[in-house]
Formats: C-alpha cells, structure tokens, sequence
C-alpha cells in the first residue's frame, strides 16, 4: 500500500509460499489468497468494505482466469471470494470500473468474452461467500481496454484503441442498451492500447495518459448531451513538461489513478 502522507510503500501480506499444485479450485490458493492473476484494468477498491478487489482469479500457471472476485479486507487483513459468475466475462484483458453512486462494480472482459457483469460485494452468500453477479449483453470485447466512470451523466467511457481510435459510451441508467460511439474532436494525442484513463472530477472530464512520454491530455465534452455533443482533445502538458517516470511498456492500464492530498 502507498501513503501519500509518507510517499511511501509498506507491505500489507506477506506473498503465499506453499505448493504450487496447478490447478486451484476457483483460482484461490490455500491461505486464502487469489492465484495472481492477468490483471489489466481489474483490480479495483471498494469503500464500503475498505477492500481491495481483485475482479478475476486464476486456475493454473497459464491465462485460465477465473470470474471469482477476490477481496482483501484492509481492516481485518483477511481475504473473501465472491461465488463463480454463470457467464464467463473474464477473458485475459478488458476493464472494471468502480459505481460510486450504486456501490457496484462493473466489469467486462476481452475479446471473446460472454457477459458484461455487475459486482455487488455487499450480498452475502453461501458457504460464506460474498458478492452477487448480474450479467448482460457484452458492450466493447476489445482485449486491451480501460474505462472511467462520468457520475455528471452516469457513463462509462471506454477507449478501444487497440482496435482503432473509437471511444464506446455505456449508459449505465441502461445496462441492457447496446455501447455509442461518441463523437470527438479537438486535436487528439496518439491513441495507444491499455493507457492510462481516469475521471476528473475536478476538471469534468477524462484524463488520459499513454505511458509513451507525449504528456497528459483530456477529453471533455462540449455541451450537454453526451450523445451527440463533442467530446474535445486538449493537451495539458508542454512538451518541456511530459510525465516522469515514463512507463517503458507504453501501457499504464490500470496502474494510472488521481489523488488529492494536503491541498
């Protein structure tokens, strides 16, 4: 975990040291911990428990993930899993996103995948279970996507750049309803796959990085109709002023978040 009081990292748990005898039932070793598994923008914090979500394990030593949610509880320092979903929307790559409003969890898988999901942790099930699944229609099933959440509108946007340069919009009023594509504008950066994507609450629009050093943009909408309004490029870094540390793998994912601390 890092403080941001400190800029500092400390350990939480200690890693799992025992037989590796592939496969684990439902991805989860026998401590209790999830077998890691292909994360992409999967992991996730939820809150209401104060938990770190992982939204899929991992059977054996090879991509076999899993749609079991995994959640270590900070507070007790113990980990609980989630029922396995009846649809399988956990194919190596896609996105989560965490509902503030609902308190959910949604997720989607990559290509191939079956399902887009909602995660209830909050639902107590049997054998001492958490969680509850709801599945519908997949929205995107691009293998290398991340999403953030508008609360303003109440929808996901996500970047399918590694099929191209379109943004899908999931209206979350509608989980049934099929993703729009939205239209944009301004002068965008260079689209890359599994970049860094966040909601600014602060700025009203999504911030995007994409690991390569070419800085930090926004996309904004111009308007209020997120359907048929522009959602316009900006740049907010010179070219004097990229993001240092740069990532070398140009594919940030899920590791890009906003903080605010003592301002």
């Amino acid at each position: 975990a890092f403080d941001l009081a400190t800029r500092a990292w400390n350990r939480v748990t200690n890693p799992y040291a025992g037989s590796m005898s592939f496969p684990f039932t439902d991805g989860i070793f026998p401590d209790g911990s999830p077998v890691p598994p292909h994360i992409y923008d999967q992991i996730e914090y939820h809150p209401g428990t104060n938990s770190l979500v992982v939204l899929r394990t991992m059977q054996s030593n090879v991509p076999t993930n899993m749609p079991v949610a995994a959640m270590f509880s900070f507070s007790t320092k113990t980990w609980r899993h989630s029922p396995a979903n009846s649809e399988q929307h956990q194919v190596s790559g896609g996105w989560s996103v965490y509902d503030q409003q609902r308190g959910v969890f949604w997720a989607e898988g990559g290509s191939g995948t079956t399902a887009f999901a909602k995660f209830d942790p909050k639902v107590s099930a049997s054998g001492g279970r958490m969680g509850a699944w709801t599945n519908f229609s997949p929205k995107v099933e691009i293998t290398d996507a991340v999403a953030a959440r508008d609360p303003d509108h109440d929808i996901l946007l996500v970047p399918a750049f590694r099929a191209g340069a379109t943004i899908y919009a999931v209206d979350l009023k509608s989980p049934t309803s099929a993703a729009v594509t939205i239209q944009q504008g301004g002068s965008a950066p260079s689209l890359q796959a599994g970049n860094g994507w966040e909601w600014s609450n602060l700025r009203k629009s999504f911030l995007y990085y994409s690991g390569s050093g070419a800085g930090l943009y926004e996309l904004k909408l111009q308007g209020t109709d997120w359907r048929s309004g522009s959602w316009n490029w900006a740049g907010l870094t010179s070219s004097s002023n990229n993001l240092t540390p740069q990532n070398p793998s140009g594919a940030p994912y899920s590791r890009f978040r906003l903080a605010r601390y003592d301002d």
